[in-house]
């Protein structure tokens, strides 16, 4: 069992691969039991180790939990019960240190490995049955969120389209206002030109008389 191989690599795929996401993102039991499996690979060569534990392989490991304290982790820094863990890799010794002692004793492991056990009997036993029921979920979910989004885009595309309309109704009142304009301009112009033709008319009959 990569449990207790310490073999983070295969145990974390195997977690995320057989866990539904909606478990573990979602359910408070299952993100405080990842919590905890994180800490116990991450100080693993601490405990197991024949002598002095490889320094760039504990690295490694501390690097990968420190990486889950800033990610996944994040969520649970504001509980009281998990936000001492987020000095863990900054202590030089924490085999020694008050607050990490808990963690190196074998009760504290077994303990851990029992809820493991019980969990993740309860989880894939109900994930079995209810595959179709979680896929039925996921989907509403995604649904959901692709109902917004098309509300959404409707609510702008609805706004767009009042904006373009109070353009086009300017656009054709002042085309309006422009033809009735252009419509006096052709009346004065065609007075003024009957106006010429009027008096051009009686000064060559004055002429003639």
């Amino acid at each position: 069992m990569s449990f207790s191989d310490g073999d983070q690599d295969v145990f974390f795929e195997l977690w995320e691969e057989r866990i539904p996401s909606s478990i573990r993102e979602q359910e408070a039991v299952a993100q405080k039991l990842e919590f905890y499996l994180h800490i116990h690979f991450a100080i693993y060569l601490l405990k197991h180790a024949v002598g002095k534990p490889d320094k760039a392989a504990l690295d490694k490991r501390i690097a990968y939990f420190k990486t889950y304290l800033e990610t996944k982790g994040a969520a649970l820094s504001q509980t009281t019960e998990f936000l001492p863990f987020y000095a863990l890799p900054f202590v030089p010794n924490p085999m020694i240190h008050p607050s990490f002692k808990e963690l190196f004793q074998d009760s504290w492991e077994f303990d851990l490995k029992t809820r493991l056990e019980e969990f993740l009997s309860a989880t894939l036993k109900a994930s079995d049955s209810p595959r179709l029921l979680t896929l039925y979920k996921e989907n509403t979910q995604c649904s959901q969120e692709t109902l917004q989004q098309l509300h959404q885009q409707l609510v702008e595309s609805e706004r767009k389209t009042m904006t373009y309309l109070k353009r086009f109704n300017k656009i054709q009142a002042d085309y309006h206002n422009l033809i009735g304009v252009t419509a006096e301009l052709v009346d004065s112009l065609e007075a003024t030109v009957n106006g010429k033709m009027v008096r051009a008319s009686l000064e060559q009959e004055r002429g003639v008389s």
